[in-house]
């Protein structure tokens, strides 16, 4: 808020970038804190974005240009103006986004993580047949 007013005001000789990255760094510092100290109730919700935010992430701006684009053609862009059209764009992108991690990542991920622990466990299994000087199940 200070680096806000500061910006507008002009009370003190400092860069943007110097005033907002003090700023961000102690908001970071602070929830890292209260995250390490276990004091804080997640969300569900939060903490369901927080795990599809790198889907999120990838299809935003796709999402965002096909909406878009889809609402120019249909003129809705132009009724709904600048700040609703803005906030349907925000939330069709995070519904895309939450979508692909839910029906693409999710699933990928645990298919991954099984196919390396099953090669894994089949290193083992050869490791211990190879070591054990049985080579006859080889």
């Amino acid at each position: 808020m200070i680096a806000s007013i500061n910006d507008h005001l002009n009370l003190f000789a400092l860069s943007r970038t110097f005033s907002f990255g003090i700023s961000s760094a102690f908001i970071i510092l602070g929830a890292v804190t209260l995250e390490k100290t276990k004091n804080i109730n997640s969300s569900r919700i939060l903490v369901y974005l927080g795990n599809a935010s790198y889907s999120i992430y990838l299809v935003h701006f796709p999402a965002i240009a096909l909406v878009f684009r889809l609402m120019q053609k249909t003129k809705m862009y132009a009724i709904l103006g600048v700040p609703l059209a803005s906030t349907l764009l925000l939330i069709v992108s995070l519904i895309i986004g939450c979508l692909v991690h839910s029906i693409i990542e999710k699933p990928m991920l645990a298919f991954f993580r099984s196919s390396k622990s099953a090669a894994a466990l089949s290193r083992e299994n050869h490791d211990q047949l190879v070591y054990s000087g049985s080579t006859e199940d080889l």
